[in-house]
């Protein structure tokens, strides 16, 4: 597929604000454009989508031919998704799989790490891990071979929570170990995930927001500030050649809300890799993010998958009238409670998506303002996207 950007012409409108425009459509140079662009055979392809943004908010865009995206199915239904609480998974190459269950009660909620695996098409009973069940232990992460797993604890009576590590072989597991003073530096680290070449990625609080820190081996931790723009960085899963990374940022322009919300709950993005730099980050659409919290990200060893948690259920569904207390009581008693679950869901089409919106977001900030239209609309900026 061709994409191609009509830059330095914008379209003139009327009123209102277009979802699309057709072949013909009538456009002007705007000023400090100093050259005609080659429409002819453009024009003749389709003009699929406009996409636009006030001045002072984000874009917000249709798509070209976005790829299907089918619903995200929930993972391990009735044994690792069940009726409690699940915030957070990881697999290893040998599928196993950890999992993350919230305990409420008091003076602390306790998040426990869990294992199973998958015989012959059936969850085994999952089982503590030696090492948890005392402490709030969460966000696990294998590394890429799955020699050793990175998890989040408040263990040792720490009033922070710190980033440990602890080896992997088969079905044991070693003792725990805090890793060094430029990880756990200061305030809470949040997650971590190692890749191939061994570099560490961290969420952590360390300069008072939750952002994103690369720490390489034998260097201080460096901030990744195209991602800690997005919002309140929370959890990543970065892929293991470093390609491309999942992530939670909560409080971004773009998250998705119920009406009348008081408050964020995280959506999930996607940024790649590009020559050493990570570039601006893409916010899924529906059916990925929804006006729930989704967090957690973890992208399944083969790369075809991708989980999450999310607190979707009952009241996301339309109902027909004033829920009854029978159908209250039903629903937090199903797994559709609105407690976290993790879900699964096709990896390729997700990075399809946000490869399409990365291509489309080239345009920087700055020359939006060269793109104006001359209706009612003076405030808005448009580019045209002509695909083919």
């Amino acid at each position: 597929m061709m994409l191609t950007l009509v830059i330095g012409w914008h379209i003139a409108l009327d009123s209102g604000a277009p979802s699309s425009i057709v072949p013909g459509t009538n456009l002007r140079r705007t000023a400090g454009c100093s050259r005609r662009p080659a429409l002819r055979g453009a024009m003749e392809s389709k003009i699929c989508c406009i996409s636009g943004a006030q001045t002072q908010g984000r874009p917000a865009a249709t798509t070209c031919g976005s790829p299907d995206m089918s619903e995200p199915t929930m993972f391990g239904q009735g044994i690792i998704s069940t009726r409690n609480e699940t915030v957070a998974s990881t697999q290893a190459p040998d599928g196993t799989i950890i999992f993350v269950r919230a305990c409420p009660g008091t003076p602390l909620t306790k998040m426990v790490l869990c294992e199973t695996q998958l015989d012959h098409g059936r969850w085994q009973t999952p089982k503590v891990l030696p090492f948890s069940g005392t402490d709030v232990d969460f966000a696990p992460q294998f590394s890429p071979d799955g020699s050793h797993m990175l998890f989040i604890s408040n263990r040792e009576h720490s009033r922070a929570f710190q980033v440990w590590s602890v080896e992997h072989h088969g079905s044991t597991w070693s003792v725990p170990v805090k890793l060094g003073p430029k990880v756990n530096e200061k305030g809470h680290q949040l997650a971590a995930c190692e890749t191939n070449t061994g570099n560490l990625y961290v969420t952590s609080t360390r300069r008072g927001n939750g952002e994103l820190f690369i720490v390489k081996q034998g260097e201080e931790p460096a901030p990744i500030e195209t991602i800690n723009a997005t919002g309140f960085i929370n959890d990543v899963s970065v892929a293991p050649d470093e390609s491309f990374m999942v992530f939670t940022a909560i409080g971004g322009a773009d998250e998705i809300l119920t009406p009348g919300a008081t408050y964020q709950r995280g959506d999930l993005y996607i940024s790649f890799n590009e020559d050493g730099k990570w570039q601006k980050p893409v916010h899924l659409p529906p059916p990925i993010n929804t006006a729930a919290g989704e967090s957690a990200p973890s992208i399944s060893p083969d790369g075809k998958k991708l989980r999450f948690a999310s607190e979707r259920g009952f009241m996301l569904h339309p109902h027909g009238g004033p829920l009854t207390y029978r159908e209250i009581r039903a629903a937090i008693k199903s797994d559709q409670n609105c407690l976290s679950k993790i879900f699964e869901v096709d990896l390729a089409p997700l990075l399809a998506y946000a490869r399409q919106h990365r291509e489309q977001w080239r345009v920087s900030c700055k020359a939006w303002g060269e793109y104006r239209s001359r209706g009612r609309l003076e405030s808005t900026c448009w580019r045209v996207l002509v695909c083919s």
